[in-house]
């Protein structure tokens, strides 16, 4: 009798523990602390084994992004007036009635995407680079990884309308978490852009709890579930339903998606779905080999120019 009392309390305390640890990685994944320019951003698997076990039981306190460089063009900040409030840079060009709006991804700011931005300006676009709620230069501090940020595309195409009127053509871009968050206003009806580019969106929303919890050496199983049931406590929303394999179905527009062969987030299984999802007009892929979950055009600068080019149709 003592033994079997004793199993259960062994049971029922690593029940317990499993639910703290999952509880605060919901949390920690999700809302970030004020950014520290001066701080070395490390990636998971970089941590060592100590704080990685540390890791595993708290989560990481992670810090909300900065800014770390403006563009070198003329440009000017601009603000929305939506909750959250969200900073963006213009880039404007004279004689132009094309638009491209960027989106970075998660953890990352407007100012990782300046190379994108000052790119798709030589190919002929006014540029808006705008950071998502929580990042950046726009308020808050907590993130939901594609889900709400799909507001925030919604709120900036209709900023760019608002500021400069009518556009001939309006091109939307988006890197992992952004690309999610283009796909999600696509599929919600919010916005209806004339193309679209993706940079490695994950499957999802599970596909990337799994990759972050091998990333810092914890089982996936049972505690990637366990994670996305406090993640929709959380957040108010059901995250099994942040499906970008879906949303892609939605996406009829010209559709550039790219992805690179050495990614460690991203699989090529969930880039290969979301690629059959898309409908098959105008549809373009690009798979780079040997580079990472990163920036394509710093990794790869004239592939990068060269494909994108041709979906433009820039010479």
């Amino acid at each position: 009798m003592r033994y079997r009392k004793s199993l259960w309390y062994s049971l029922a305390a690593i029940v317990v523990v499993l639910n703290i640890m999952t509880c605060n990685h919901a949390y920690r994944f999700t809302h970030f602390v004020a950014a520290d320019p001066n701080a070395v951003r490390e990636r998971p698997e970089d941590l060592s084994t100590s704080r990685r076990i540390r890791t595993a039981f708290t989560g990481a306190r992670l810090p909300k992004s900065h800014l770390s460089a403006t563009p070198s063009l003329p440009y000017q900040d601009w603000y929305t007036t939506t909750e959250p409030n969200l900073h963006s840079w213009w880039l404007p060009r004279a004689g132009s009635r094309k638009v491209a709006i960027v989106y970075h991804g998660y953890r990352g700011s407007k100012s990782g995407m300046i190379n994108y931005g000052e790119a798709l300006h030589r190919m002929g676009y006014q540029v808006l680079l705008t950071d998502q709620r929580g990042h950046g230069g726009s308020s808050g501090y907590r993130t939901t990884i594609g889900y709400r940020e799909a507001d925030d595309v919604a709120a900036t195409v209709a900023q760019v309308r608002d500021s400069i009127g009518a556009y001939d053509e309006l091109l939307l871009m988006g890197q992992s978490m952004g690309a999610v968050a283009v796909m999600r206003a696509v599929a919600t009806g919010q916005v209806q852009p004339d193309r679209v580019i993706l940079e490695c969106p994950y499957g999802t929303f599970r596909e990337t709890v799994m990759a972050r919890f091998e990333a810092v050496g914890v089982p996936t199983v049972p505690l990637a579930d366990m994670l996305m049931v406090y993640g929709t406590l959380q957040h108010g929303f059901n995250t099994y339903r942040l499906d970008p394999d879906t949303y892609a179905e939605s996406l009829t527009m010209p559709t550039l998606l790219m992805w690179g062969q050495a990614d460690d987030r991203v699989s090529r299984h969930e880039t290969d779905r979301i690629w059959k999802a898309l409908p098959a007009a105008a549809k373009q892929r690009h798979y780079f080999p040997d580079v990472g979950h990163e920036n394509y055009y710093a990794a790869d600068s004239i592939a990068w120019l060269h494909v994108v080019g041709n979906f433009v149709n820039v010479e």
